[in-house]
Order: C-alpha cells, then sequence, then structure tokens
C-alpha cells in the first residue's frame, strides 16, 4: 500500500473513532441509570439485568464498530494475505464478542422469564 492510501486509511480510522466517542454519550443518556437510593432498594436479579442493560448499550456498538473497522482493513489490504487473514481475524472475534453479548442479553431475559 502507497503512502497516500496509508493517509486515507488513517483518516478514515479516526473519523470512525471520533465519530464513535460523539454518538456514544448520546447512547449512554438514552439509559437513564437509577440513583443510589433506588438501586438500595433493588432486587440482586433487577441489579444484575441493569448492569446487563448497561454493558449491551456500550459493547454492542462497540463490536458493530469494531466489524466496519475490520471491513476497512479488509478493502485495503489488496493481494497482501498476512493484512487480508489480520482483518479476516479481526472481524471474526467482534462477530463472536457481539454473539457473546447477544447470548448473555438472551439468557438474561429466559432467566428472568423463569423467575
Amino acid at each position: 500500500m502507497n503512502k497516500k492510501n496509508s493517509k486515507y486509511l488513517t483518516a478514515s480510522c479516526l473519523s470512525l473513532l471520533i465519530a464513535g466517542l460523539v454518538i456514544t454519550p448520546g447512547i449512554a443518556a438514552a439509559y437513564t441509570a437509577p440513583s443510589l437510593t433506588q438501586w438500595a432498594n433493588l432486587s440482586v436479579q433487577d441489579v444484575i439485568e441493569k448492569l446487563v442493560n448497561i454493558l449491551f448499550s456500550w459493547v454492542a456498538p462497540l463490536c458493530v464498530l469494531m466489524i466496519i473497522i475490520g471491513g476497512i482493513f479488509y478493502m485495503t489490504a489488496g493481494s497482501d494475505t498476512g493484512r487480508t487473514k489480520s482483518a479476516f481475524d479481526f472481524i471474526k472475534y467482534a462477530l463472536i464478542g457481539l454473539v457473546v453479548v447477544l447470548a448473555a442479553a438472551m439468557m438474561m431475559s429466559f432467566v428472568n422469564g423463569l423467575i
């Protein structure tokens, strides 16, 4: 990859990073966390559910952002097999993380339905 393409890749990644940092507070503000006195009145089940929801609201968008960045790395890899494999692994691990987070949310919902 030549120097010009490297600059475009760096600029694209930095733009995505800045966009993520700008969007993330909006995602966090959409969730209103209970105050300290409200946390004291919650059951253990409710506390765990709220913590999983908070983690899910942060990790899921992060995984999607990682998939997008991995796609950019894959597109710019060209015929370099090492970089192509590295980009593919980046996407694969981001997808695995997203599946784990979704599975945790589904298990939490299932357990709440049982209780």
